[in-house]
């Protein structure tokens, strides 16, 4: 999942991304999940590299550093409030990657995370 938001404040600009990285795949995992956590990898990269060209700040985070904060219903209510009925047709990984800039913003407001 990726995040991405432009800030303007106080006449200066800047951009930040955010990007989940998966955790290890435990020893049950099959080839084909090496070969697709590899293509995740390579996706991410070209994306992050393309945010970091244009002067983006990325940032790694684990899903453990922000979900499960909440239930999943309370984040669908979220989600609809902001959306709207839209929100029905989101996939999981469209809500999540939502989710994930919601608790961001909720961080920076906070004053933990700083950009």
């Amino acid at each position: 999942h990726i995040w991405a938001r432009d800030f303007t404040c106080d006449g200066c600009e800047f951009g930040m991304v955010y990007v989940e990285i998966p955790d290890h795949i435990k020893g049950k995992g099959s080839n084909k999940q090496v070969v697709d956590l590899i293509s995740v990898a390579l996706c991410v990269g070209s994306v992050t590299a393309g945010f970091v060209n244009n002067g983006y700040k990325v940032n790694l985070v684990q899903p453990r550093e922000w979900k499960g904060r909440k239930s999943k219903a309370q984040t669908d209510l979220e989600l609809r409030a902001i959306v709207g009925p839209k929100i029905k047709e989101w996939t999981e990984h469209q809500k999540d990657a939502a989710d994930l800039g919601l608790s961001v913003m909720r961080a920076i407001k906070a004053k933990k995370i700083t950009g």
